[in-house]
């Protein structure tokens, strides 16, 4: 049985890894797509937007959350479906993170860091006077909050953090220029960001020590997201989404010829699949045909294998 559980395994593992998927917004075509990790199976989920920005995933509950230049935060099925407000009324909100475990969504608004509840209830202002905030990030182990300031090149653009609600506010990183969409990788401490005003993605120990050039010459870096697993950062850039090793080697172009991708996020094989989405329902349906497929093999086999005894023949 031990057998029967470890083949289960490695298909379910199997099609979680070639079902990994990155999801973008963008802002010019007003849609937001998805395509495999690998750049395939391009699919537009949503049309009709004004001016989608950054997004989120909540993998666990089948949805995905963005933030519209327009003034609102909205959200769907993975799918694109049941398209819904959840915030309204904003100024110009951007980046978008979620905390799943404590039921909020954090967003940099204009001059504002926020956050509510997953359902637009209970709007706190965490920070306020942030000259053109952008990405947003959080380190739920430490409790801890990032956001990317900046608009322009100038001495002011930094990365800064605080706690979750806001307090002990302080600058992370100094003297950038136009820092845009960050990403953590928790896993070595380090801060990953985009930056528009010389096109390129730097990072550094969340300290903010040792800043470091991973990838220069690159078109209009927007978007970023880590996949920790598997040692790759994808971002947005120009018109297309590309990706490459964590070190900057192994650039690739993934999708080309779209109008201005802006955020991304992943859904990659290492995060839970949710059961309400048909993609959990045909992970089940694998599992339960794998096992009783192999349940019936082995009593077949034991079937075969047991010695027929006449009754005439017992003693």
């Amino acid at each position: 049985m031990r057998a029967v559980f470890f083949f289960a395994a490695v298909v379910v593992a199997s099609v979680c890894a070639a079902d990994g998927r990155m999801y973008w917004t963008d802002y010019n075509a007003g849609t937001i797509q998805r395509a495999d990790l690998d750049g395939r199976m391009v699919e537009t989920l949503v049309t009709d937007l004004r001016e989608p920005w950054g997004i989120a995933l909540d993998l666990p509950n089948g949805r995905m959350y963005w933030a519209d230049g327009i003034g609102k935060i909205q959200r769907a099925t993975l799918g694109g479906d049941n398209v819904e407000d959840v915030v309204t009324g904003l100024l110009f909100p951007r980046g978008l993170a979620l905390d799943l475990e404590r039921g909020k969504i954090y967003w940099t608004d204009a001059t504002l860091v926020r956050r509510a509840d997953l359902d637009g209830s209970n709007i706190e202002d965490l920070a306020a006077e942030q000259p053109f905030p952008d990405g947003i990030a959080l380190d739920l182990a430490s409790q801890t909050v990032y956001w990317a300031v900046g608009g322009f090149p100038t001495a002011t653009d930094r990365i800064w953090r605080a706690d979750l609600d806001g307090a002990n506010a302080e600058q992370a990183v100094a003297e950038l220029l136009n820092p845009t969409s960050i990403a953590l990788h928790l896993d070595e401490g380090l801060i990953y960001w985009t930056g528009v005003g010389i096109p390129r993605i730097q990072r550094s120990p969340l300290d903010g020590a040792n800043v470091e050039d991973v990838l220069v010459g690159l078109v209009e870096p927007r978007g970023l997201a880590i996949d920790q697993a598997d040692g790759r950062m994808y971002w947005t850039d120009g018109t297309m989404i590309r990706r490459a090793d964590l070190d900057g080697l192994g650039l690739e172009t993934l999708v080309a010829g779209l109008v201005r991708p802006t955020g991304i996020a992943l859904e990659t094989d290492a995060a839970p699949v949710p059961l309400a989405t048909p993609r959990g329902v045909l992970l089940g349906a694998i599992v339960l045909l794998t096992i009783s497929s192999f349940v019936v093999l082995r009593r077949g086999g034991r079937l075969r294998r047991s010695p027929s005894v006449a009754p005439d023949d017992q003693p």
